[in-house]
């Protein structure tokens, strides 16, 4: 339609110009969209007037023209107003706004549709939805400036909670800007393969999501940039959970006091780590990814040079480990015990790993010492803030390199070691934090302990648990720790 409507301008423009005296016509009214890809953006699912504005906002730079509806009758319009490449407002409070940002001189309406409250100083073309469009006095419209790529992402998973109203709206407004629609289920780019493929099909693309399942504007952008990268976790996506658990080997190479992890040599590790998770997934859907929770940081009796209690590991020493597991499809935590150095200070000291997708961290409040206090003398313990600084800086870390998201484990079996624990930071969207209950016994002292944990547990924070094969009486087996309620995402072995 749209085509023919042209070629009928350029028709008239030419005999016009071939009769002396005669005056030139009018140039078609004009639409121009952004010349460049856009940031991504959410639109509100519930109110049509408002997503189909913010649609119009993040798309168009200007335009002369405006298809103007109310809800109940946009249907009926909006098929000329893609024809045209000139977007369609559905009526309401900030369609007056739009109008002057665009430079509207012109709205294209149906006749008898109440549109409230316009500008007089707009021309109104009126339509009978009865006539063909193209045998009605339709304005000339020329898109002097097209969009670049477009897509609006749906959420199929959510759809009971987005109007069909405003769906139509943006759909329209998209189809006009000749983009097209994709569903992203769960709202979250980063929830499987599936959606970080999706997300980076559209990477190229000014990307609409429609509906609060994407969340607010500034996270749905993070999250595209991420899933845009298609780099994933062990057993795929870029969220932790709820579809994974972990299985690990706990302990530091080369030393089999601390843990089955070190007991001989980085192949028997990863062969035994992938029989000990095999042997979880046979009871459930969940995907079971192998791991190993590497000491890092060793708590020491002697002060040593630093005079903090505790050896920190080279990176170069760590390595072969860390990227070994990576090849196998395997996650790596990286534990610290810093004595009287902090969590933070010694975090950063392996920036260098945690920035590969397959590594994370985890905090162990038993090693960490106040002053004038040693190792095994008494329980270590640590502050709340001191742990929200170590997840500010490890988030930091994780958006820049636009990471998956990141492992954190804390260690507790007494309440005392982590004090005002309800103060815990567990809104970081790159993070997916786990309180380990990692205290050995009797397994009635056990689950006792377990239970006490979960009480006032910070919403947020998922569960662990730790099997001693020496010192535990007796040792659960797989599927005894799988019915521990709530069932562990992340199990280790020392």
């Amino acid at each position: 339609m749209a085509v023919r409507r042209m070629a009928l301008v350029l028709v008239i423009a030419l005999a016009v110009a071939l009769v002396p005296g005669a005056c030139a016509p009018l140039p078609p009214l004009a639409v121009t969209y952004r010349a460049a890809v856009q940031p991504p953006v959410v639109l509100p699912g519930d109110d049509a007037s408002a997503a189909s504005v913010a649609a119009s906002e993040r798309l168009l730079e200007a335009s002369d023209v405006i298809f103007l509806a109310s809800a109940s009758r946009a249907d009926d319009l909006a098929e000329t107003a893609v024809a045209t490449g000139a977007p369609l407002l559905i009526a309401g409070p900030g369609v007056a706004d739009e109008l002057a940002r665009l430079g509207a001189t012109s709205v294209v309406a149906l006749a008898g549709d109440d549109l409230g409250t316009l500008n007089g100083q707009l021309e109104r073309f009126d339509l009978d939805p009865a006539v063909p469009p193209a045998e009605q006095d339709l304005p000339a419209i020329e898109v002097t400036q097209p969009a670049p790529p477009v897509v609006l992402l749906t959420d199929s998973a959510a759809a009971a909670d987005v109007s069909a109203d405003a769906t139509a709206a943006a759909e329209t407004v998209v189809r006009a800007a000749s983009g097209t629609t994709a569903d992203l289920p769960g709202g979250d780019p980063r929830r499987s393969s599936e959606t970080v493929a999706t997300a980076s099909a559209h990477a190229g693309a000014t990307v609409l999501a429609l509906g609060d399942s994407f969340g607010a504007t500034p996270l749905l952008a993070e999250r595209f940039t991420a899933a845009a990268t298609e780099v994933e976790l062990p057993g795929g996506g870029q969220i932790v959970f709820p579809t994974r658990m972990f299985v690990a080997l706990y302990g530091h190479p080369g030393v089999p006091v601390l843990g089955e992890l070190g007991e001989q040599d980085l192949d028997w590790a990863v062969t035994r780590a992938r029989e000990r998770a095999a042997q979880f997934q046979a009871l459930t859907d969940r995907t079971v990814v192998p791991a190993f929770e590497i000491i890092a940081t060793v708590a020491a009796g002697a002060a040593g040079d630093d005079g903090n209690y505790s050896n920190e590991v080279s990176v170069e020493t760590l390595r072969p480990w860390v990227e070994r597991a990576g090849e196998e499809g395997m996650y790596v935590v990286l534990d610290l015990q810093p004595g009287l150095s902090s969590f933070p200070e010694q975090a950063r000291l392996y920036e260098e790993l945690l920035v590969l997708p397959h590594v994370g961290l985890a905090l162990d409040p038993e090693w960490r010492l106040l002053p004038g206090q040693r190792h095994l003398e008494q329980i270590g313990s640590v502050d709340a803030a001191e742990i929200n600084e170590t997840l500010d800086w490890l988030a930091e870390l994780t958006a820049a390199h636009a990471l998956p998201q990141k492992v954190v484990v804390l260690h507790q079996f007494t309440r005392r070691m982590i004090r005002d624990r309800a103060q815990l930071d567990t809104a970081h969207d790159e993070l997916a934090l786990v309180l380990h209950v990692d205290g050995n016994g009797t397994q009635a002292a056990k689950l006792e302990t377990w239970n006490a944990l979960l009480r006032d547990l910070p919403a947020g924070i998922a569960m662990g648990w730790k099997n001693f094969i020496d010192e535990d009486h007796p040792m659960l087996d797989p599927a005894a720790t799988m019915a521990i309620e709530p069932t562990p995402v992340f199990v280790s072995y020392q």
